[in-house]
């Protein structure tokens, strides 16, 4: 296709070859971006996997203690007993002691009970949307021992690996009966948030989902390509486009694709294109045009090409042989963390919501999104039913310092809260919606550190939520 004969037309590799770029517009720029916040989920080469898991138990209850210590003693001064080992609690002697939760539940997937399965030849057990039961139960466990827990502490909104103080004492079935609880939550305070006389935005995005959209999908994504770029609008949104100092793709910008070939016989698919590289080349087309207007970040997500296990690396440069000539674009981890102009970002592709979703008995993706900010862990279902890699020596995964946003992408719908923090200031919690099914990007505020959604295309109004009112852009 060619630009004179479709508008909508996504530039093609020829014309990119030649030098075609978007339109250019005095675009603001961030005097300061640091990216070593996520340095600590980059693998080095010498990574490796030798180790056990629970090494990275011990090391989230090491590191975490001192967080869930000084919030117990914040809440329960003067009230009860610390004690620092499990087995040394007396029975019916009130106290307080913190530990890493255990949720047995009977319906989770076990690999033994799959192996068993297909070695007898029978059905395995259907894949279910949540596996909680009514007869879940709460283990609480350090170094020393493992107790069950019992009292106001439920196990419905809570998975394993969750580090949390708990205050009460065992009764006489041997169980801790808990009085109250408490996680690690927002004690410290934020990173110093510096003013500015005008508005700014981060643009975040995820689930473009290539390979698995359809056209009208693809109209609302070149018209997303359009605004990012300054090429669609009136003045109005080129003046908001100008705003923009930076794009933050959150993961999956292809879908979850099967591949065609994988399904026909060796000699039938010879000669066939993996499917994966045909939705890269447009990815890379695309995000080409993005980078040369904008900066632009890029994580994987769950769909993309490259590790499967967390902390997924960034996606490799060979991928985006048009991309990659931009010294504007750079590929990223998953999880990923910077600080732009002074706000301190920490954001990951949803996987860790999904995996929450599905062993807890939560239906709202964004009181979840907001627990894993309280419990001060991105992923505190890894290792148990998220794969991640064996780490030995520390835990990379824990919240040691609040940021100022936070966000989870590829999630269903729109939605945002600011949650406060013990010194008068607020994280702003972002869920980014899946921008294939929703056709919506978020705008963060860099001086209010308000996230509002940004809608494109005529869809159902179901779609998007409505805590925002989003800024259409229709064709």
């Amino acid at each position: 296709k060619s630009m004179e004969g479709d508008l909508l037309a996504v530039p093609s590799a020829a014309m990119l070859e030649v030098g075609y770029h978007a339109p250019q517009l005095p675009r603001a720029t961030a005097r300061e971006v640091d990216t070593s916040a996520g340095q600590q989920f980059a693998q080095g080469l010498g990574s490796t996997w030798k180790c056990q898991y629970a090494q990275i138990y011990f090391e989230r209850l090491v590191l975490m203690r001192p967080m869930l210590e000084a919030a117990a003693r914040a809440k329960w001064a003067g009230k009860a007993q610390y004690i620092s080992e499990i087995l040394k609690i007396q029975p019916e002697h009130r106290c307080w002691f913190v530990g890493t939760l255990f949720k047995d539940m009977k319906a989770k997937p076990n690999i033994l009970d799959e192996y068993h399965a297909r070695e007898n030849y029978e059905a395995p057990a259907p894949e279910r949307s949540k596996y909680c039961e009514p007869d879940d139960a709460l283990f609480i466990e350090d170094h020393t021992g493992r107790g069950r827990l019992a009292g106001v502490l439920k196990p419905g909104p809570i998975v394993t690996g969750v580090v949390v103080a708990v205050l009460g004492a065992e009764n006489a079935a041997g169980d801790f009966e808990v009085e109250d609880y408490c996680f690690a939550g927002l004690q410290d305070p934020l990173p110093a948030l510096p003013s500015r006389p005008d508005d700014r935005y981060v643009a975040l995005l995820s689930g473009l989902n290539f390979g698995q959209t359809n056209d009208q999908t693809s109209v609302h994504w070149q018209l997303a390509l359009d605004f990012l770029t300054g090429a669609a609008g009136g003045a109005l949104q080129e003046s908001l486009c100008a705003q923009i100092e930076r794009v933050v793709i959150a993961g999956n910008l292809i879908g979850d694709i099967v591949e065609t070939s994988s399904l026909q016989a060796r000699y039938k698919s010879k000669g066939l294109s993996s499917q994966t590289v045909v939705h890269m080349k447009d990815v890379d087309a695309d995000l080409s045009v993005l980078a040369s207007s904008v900066p632009l970040d890029f994580m994987p997500g769950a769909h993309d090409p490259t590790n499967l296990t967390l902390p997924q690396q960034p996606l490799h440069p060979c991928l985006f042989p048009l991309t990659s000539r931009y010294s504007t674009a750079h590929g990223v981890t998953n999880p990923y963390g910077c600080v732009i102009d002074g706000v301190h970002f920490v954001g990951t592709s949803g996987q860790g919501v999904d995996d929450i979703y599905k062993f807890s008995d939560s239906e709202n993706r964004l009181e979840i999104v907001s627990n894993t900010l309280r419990w001060r862990h991105l992923f505190p279902t890894a290792p148990d039913t998220l794969g991640c890699f064996p780490y030995y020596d520390k835990e990379p995964f824990i919240i040691e310092r609040l940021p100022h946003v936070y966000f989870a992408g590829n999630q269903p719908t729109f939605a945002t809260e600011k949650i406060p923090a013990s010194d008068g200031g607020s994280v702003t919690v972002v869920c980014v919606p899946s921008f294939s099914a929703t056709a919506t990007l978020v705008l963060v505020n860099l001086r209010t550190l308000d996230a509002r959604p940004v809608s494109f295309g005529v869809f159902p109004e179901s779609k998007v939520d409505t805590q925002a009112e989003p800024m259409r852009v229709d064709a």
